[in-house]
């Protein structure tokens, strides 16, 4: 089985060394990337739409996400991404100036969803 992986980061040198990475690895796919959340939804959207009949649960495996990104952090994109696509795992990544954000009660309710 290969695993379907979505990278999302505003960053491109960091998105695209991530997927180059992983790419490297015999089963694992990296089938879309994207600078933001809202641009990360749009790709899970496109991608569900082309595989529809051949995927159930999500258009994606895993979905590894910046947290801090512009238009949607992927704390925001995560939220959205888990009721609409309930069989891809979501991974945000995060530096260590983002601690605050990712120890707020309602995002550690969230990562339990992860």
């Amino acid at each position: 089985m290969t695993i379907r992986v979505l990278v999302a980061d505003d960053q491109a040198m960091i998105r695209g060394a991530l997927a180059g990475l992983l790419d490297l690895e015999h089963d694992i796919e990296v089938v879309a990337q994207a600078a933001d959340g809202a641009q990360a939804l749009e790709e899970l959207a496109r991608l569900a739409s082309a595989d529809a009949p051949a995927r159930v649960s999500a258009p994606v495996n895993v979905a590894i996400i910046d947290v801090e990104m512009p238009h949607m952090d992927g704390i925001t994109a995560t939220q959205a991404i888990r009721p609409r696509f309930p069989g891809c795992a979501c991974s945000s990544c995060r530096r260590s100036g983002d601690r605050d954000t990712c120890s707020a009660p309602s995002t550690r309710a969230q990562r339990a969803l992860w």
